[in-house]
C-alpha cells in the first residue's frame, strides 16, 4: 500500500522509507531529538519561500511536552551545561577559534520511543478513545459550502467497507500520504481537497544527509573532533558542529551541521576508495551503480592504497582522519513533489509519484559550509579539510541520499495563496480538516523532525480542546 513511482532524485523505496502499522515510521525512528531554531522561522531573502507564519515562541511553548513524550532524560539543549556535566577535558575555550561560524550542539537521544507499544496502553483504556486497525482512509468527502468534510470512506485489505461520518478530522499519515490523501479525495472537487491554488504535494522535501569531505585533525585539539564523532557520546546524547546564524546570513546560505567519522586511513580519501564506497552504496540500496565500470577501473588505479587500508584494519590506524557526515537543510521547492500516478494499490487508491528536487542553493550551502570550516580550521591550526564537491554545480555524487524525511507536501501559510493549511493547521477552505505532521512545516531546519512534530501535534490538540470542545 506504501509502494510508489520515483521519477526525481533517486530516492529510497517508499515502502521501505516508512512503515504501515501501529505507532508507524517511529517503529524503526533512531531517537534524534533537537529542536528547530528561532532562525528557521524567519523569513530571509536569500531562501525563496521562507519563513513560517507562527513565531517561534508559540512553537517552543511545546517543546517541554514533546520531550517527556519523547521520554528524554532532560529538556535543555544547552551543550556547554551538558559538556560540564560530563566531566570531559573540555570546556567553552576549547571552541572559541571556530567562533563565529560555528558551535557545537546537543541532540538528546529518545530510548528510542515505540509510540505504538509505549501509549497503547492509555489508548485502549481511554473511554472517549476506538482504535481501528487495518481501517485504510481511501477517500474524503467534503460538501462544498460551507466547506466542510462530510464522510471518510474506510477500506479493509480483507474486503470490508464503510463509511465514517466525523465531526472533525485530522490527516496524521506523514509527509507523503497525508498529500497522497488529498490529492485523491476528487469525489466533488476535481482537483482534491485543498488544493484549489495547485499546492498540495507541492514543496516536498528532505534533508540532505551526505557524506562527503576529510578532516584531518592535528595534534593540537584533536579532543574537539572525538566529542563530534557521530556515535561517539553515550546512548543518551549525541553532539554536531553547526552553522551559526551570522555565517548564514553573511555567505547567503542554508542552516547546515555535521558530524564526524574515525576512519582507519588516509587511504579512505582516495579517489580508488570513493569509487568503491559509491559501488558498496548503489548495493546496499538494490540498484546498478551507476558509472560502474568507471568505477572499477578507478579503484583498480588507486589498489595500493586500498589494499594499506585493509591492512591499517588489522592495525592501529590513523586516529585523526574523520569523514564529515554533512546534514543540511534544503531550500523550498516547488518543483519538488508528490502526485499521484495512473497505477493503483490493492484499494484502489492512486499510488503516488514522488519527484524529489534539489537546487543550486542546496548544493551550494553545503560546499561554502565546508570552505568556511577548511580557512577556519587552517588558520588555527586544528587540522586540514579535503573538500570533494565541485567548486561550481554540476551534479550530485552518488553517494548523496535522504534522512527519510518527509516534509512539506501541506506546508503551513498566513494565506491560501502560499500554502495548504492555516496557522491552526486546518486546511483551507474546510472548517473541519485538519493535518499533522512534517508535512505543514514550510521549511525544514537541520533538526530531524519526530520531536517538532510531535510538539505541533501537542499545540493543535490544544486548538482542537478548543475549538471542537
Amino acid at each position: 500500500l506504501y509502494a510508489g513511482e520515483d521519477v526525481g532524485i533517486p530516492y529510497f523505496d517508499l515502502e521501505v522509507a516508512r512503515l504501515r502499522f501501529f505507532g508507524g515510521t517511529t517503529n524503526h525512528w533512531a531517537g534524534w531529538c533537537r529542536p528547530l531554531e528561532p532562525q528557521d522561522f524567519e523569513a530571509r531573502d536569500w531562501v525563496p519561500h521562507s519563513g513560517w507564519p507562527i513565531p517561534y515562541a508559540d512553537y517552543a511553548s511545546y517543546l517541554g511536552r514533546a520531550a517527556e513524550r519523547c521520554q528524554l532524560k532532560s529538556y535543555d539543549f544547552d551543550f556547554y551545561k551538558w559538556l560540564a556535566g560530563t566531566g570531559a577535558k573540555l570546556d567553552r575555550e576549547a571552541f572559541a577559534p571556530l567562533l563565529p561560524a560555528f558551535v557545537p550542539s546537543l541532540f538528546w537521544m529518545s530510548p528510542p520511543t515505540r509510540f505504538g507499544q509505549e501509549y497503547r496502553g492509555a489508548l485502549d483504556r481511554a473511554a472517549n478513545v476506538k482504535v481501528l486497525l487495518n481501517a485504510n482512509v481511501t477517500a474524503i468527502d467534503a460538501v462544498a459550502a460551507p466547506g466542510t468534510v462530510d464522510s471518510l470512506a474506510v477500506a479493509s485489505l480483507d474486503g470490508k467497507h464503510f463509511t465514517v461520518k466525523p465531526k472533525v478530522v485530522v490527516l496524521a499519515a506523514g509527509g507523503i500520504e497525508n498529500a497522497r490523501l488529498l490529492l485523491a479525495s476528487r469525489g466533488r472537487f476535481k482537483d482534491g481537497l485543498g488544493n484549489q491554488n495547485g499546492l498540495v504535494g507541492r514543496y516536498f522535501a528532505d534533508h540532505i544527509e551526505l557524506t562527503s569531505g576529510y578532516i584531518l585533525a592535528s595534534a593540537k585539539r584533536p579532543a574537539i573532533f572525538n566529542l563530534l564523532n557521530r556515535y561517539h557520546a553515550s546512548l543518551t546524547n549525541n553532539v554536531s558542529l553547526d552553522s551559526t546564524w551570522e555565517m548564514q546570513r553573511e555567505n547567503k546560505i542554508l542552516n547546515m551541521d555535521f558530524t564526524l567519522s574515525r576512519v582507519a586511513s588516509e587511504a579512505q580519501t582516495s579517489d580508488g576508495f570513493g569509487a568503491l564506497r559509491r559501488i558498496g552504496r548503489a548495493v546496499s540500496l538494490g540498484k546498478w551503480p551507476k558509472n560502474f565500470f568507471s568505477d572499477v577501473g578507478t579503484a583498480l588505479g588507486d589498489i595500493d592504497k586500498i589494499i594499506s587500508y585493509g591492512l591499517s584494519k588489522i592495525g592501529k590506524g590513523d586516529p585523526d582522519l574523520f569523514v564529515m557526515y554533512n546534514r543540511c537543510e534544503v531550500a523550498p521547492n516547488p518543483e519538488s513533489s508528490v502526485s499521484l500516478g495512473n497505477a493503483v494499490d490493492r484499494l484502489g487508491m492512486p499510488q503516488v509519484k514522488l519527484n524529489w528536487q534539489l537546487t543550486e542553493l542546496d548544493y551550494r550551502s553545503i560546499r561554502t559550509t565546508q570552505v568556511v570550516l577548511a580557512q577556519i580550521l587552517g588558520q588555527a591550526g586544528l587540522g586540514k579539510v579535503k573538500i570533494e564537491l565541485a567548486p561550481v554545480f554540476e551534479h550530485w555524487p552518488d553517494v548523496l541520499q535522504g534522512g527519510y524525511h518527509h516534509l512539506g507536501t501541506t506546508r503551513m501559510a498566513a494565506d491560501a495563496k502560499q500554502g495548504v493549511v492555516d496557522t491552526n493547521c486546518r486546511v483551507f477552505g474546510l472548517e473541519n480538516l485538519y493535518v499533522a505532521g512534517s508535512s505543514v512545516f514550510p521549511t525544514t531546519g537541520r533538526a530531524n523532525p519526530t520531536f517538532s512534530i510531535l510538539a505541533l501535534a501537542l499545540r493543535l490538540s490544544d486548538h482542537l480542546k478548543r475549538a471542537w470542545g
